[in-house]
């Protein structure tokens, strides 16, 4: 049940399932689990539900027990709220964490009902979901469908998705302030047409392309200041015909586009600051006093790429650029050229990459990692430094002998590990390995053992097995 939607499991769910084995529920909206849930399961071996919103309070208490007492049937379960139990281990919370805020019912009905789901921990009423700082990680997918406000600030939301709020098409405000935010998909505000207020202020993005707020005709008010964002697309604001409001300062951009701001017909504000130039002798004076001859550039590059993002830095040779896709896969390199700080996607297959240390300048935005077909005997822990926020990561097809938990613990983002066709040494060292693969599956080939013999061509095994 991988993948779904599934925030509430019903006491009885599992009833009459007397042969059940494994059950995999990952990647859902789940909250809580009553206690009694799988009290019909005795054969149960094997219980996935990482990837969910696991709330470490006083209801769920005895998970922790019962896991603590058969420690391989779900490890690497963590909390997602409260903020204090953040990312925690379940099995590692001690019984006197587990606390309830305020009165909880013990008779409180333990079935699913088909009423508004608010999500746990946040409040709703009267239009409102206020999720303020409970320790969000993905923007919420069940809200009542008559949300008109949804307040996220104070999360730990790194991205949002596509079409993340399609379904709730009365969404006026929308509040993702102060949150971990890199990267917003072309479409995530897609359809809601009657938006009028986004806040983005204090996060981490470092552009806004040409689609993001595309559609939004009745927008007014838009907080982008306080991020880290170094470009804008010259058509980024294309259809904010209604905007009053738009915040850019404190941010790192160097240059616009001429008709960046062209649509805006009835805006009042736009608040920069005078970041636009490094000559001393115009730093910090007010943009809308100083004579147009005075606006010159230092370099024809940045001129020709103003408004064209990520076009401005130059692509490594001998690799291939499509936007923020760095391709230098079959280029028979064994050291890293110059990589964009930019870079979201990166293929360096099929190279001669191998031991000796590959360093690299830092890859904050680098998500997806493709290592596979070299000579790496052991793991490119400078370049994984280089970019604490992969999600994805392949190995395969190289000389790698150990892969110690370390890579998991430096990379808390990391959903896809893919080490086929390596000479896996399986001993006490690649214990945690299996156990996290099975709670991050891939449709990759599982990787095997090398040594010992006995083990060889075998799955990695848990340590269970």
């Amino acid at each position: 049940m991988d993948g779904n939607l599934i925030s509430c499991i019903d006491e009885q769910a599992f009833r009459g399932l007397t042969f059940l084995e494994i059950l995999t529920m990952k990647d859902n909206n789940i909250t809580t689990l009553w206690s009694g849930t799988f009290d019909h399961t005795p054969r149960l071996r094997a219980l996935r539900i990482s990837g969910n919103q696991l709330i470490c309070d006083c209801q769920l208490a005895w998970l922790g027990r019962w896991l603590a007492s058969a420690p391989h049937l779900a490890p690497y379960i963590r909390c997602s709220s409260p903020s204090r139990l953040r990312d925690r281990i379940l099995t590692d919370v001690a019984q006197s964490e587990f606390k309830c805020a305020g009165l909880v019912s013990s008779s409180a009905p333990r079935e699913c009902t088909l009423s508004p789901v608010c999500p746990r921990g946040c409040l709703c009423g009267q239009g409102i979901v206020d999720c303020r700082d409970t320790g969000q990680q993905r923007v919420p997918t069940h809200i009542p469908d008559d949300t008109i406000e949804l307040r996220l600030e104070h999360n730990q939301i790194v991205e949002v998705p596509s079409k993340a709020f399609a379904a709730f098409r009365l969404l006026k405000r929308i509040d993702l302030s102060n949150n971990e935010i890199a990267s917003i998909a072309d479409d995530a505000f897609h359809g809601l047409r009657s938006l009028n207020s986004i806040v983005l202020y204090g996060n981490k993005l470092t552009e806004i392309s040409e689609h993001v707020f595309r559609g939004l005709t009745s927008l007014q008010l838009l907080l982008l200041n306080a991020n880290k964002i170094e470009c804008v697309h010259a058509n980024a604001f294309r259809d904010l015909v209604s905007l009053k409001v738009l915040s850019l300062y404190d941010n790192n951009i160097k240059t616009m586009s001429n008709g960046t701001f062209a649509s805006m017909h009835i805006v009042h504000t736009i608040a920069l600051v005078s970041r636009y130039t490094t000559t001393l002798r115009l730093s910090k004076k007010p943009i809308a006093k100083m004579h147009p001859d005075s606006f010159k550039c230092s370099t024809e590059l940045r001129a020709q790429h103003a408004g064209r993002c990520a076009a401005s830095l130059p692509c490594p040779t001998p690799c291939t650029c499509d936007a923020t896709r760095v391709d230098c896969s079959g280029r028979a390199l064994s050291a890293l050229p110059t990589l964009p700080a930019h870079t979201t996607h990166l293929d360096l297959s099929y190279n001669e990459l191998h031991g000796a240390p590959l360093s690299v300048a830092a890859l904050p935005r680098l998500q997806h990692l493709d290592v596979s077909h070299n000579r790496l005997s052991l793991l490119p822990l400078a370049l994984l430094n280089a970019a604490p926020n992969l999600r994805s990561l392949v190995l395969s097809n190289n000389h790698i002998s150990c892969v110690s938990e370390r890579i998991v613990q430096k990379l808390p983002n990391l959903q896809r590990l893919e080490l086929s066709n390596n000479p896996l040494t399986c001993d006490c060292r690649s214990a945690w390995l299996s156990a996290w693969l099975a709670d991050h599956a891939s449709a990759a080939a599982p990787p095997t053992c090398r040594l010992p013999a006995d083990l060889r061509d075998l799955p990695v095994p848990s340590p269970a097995d």
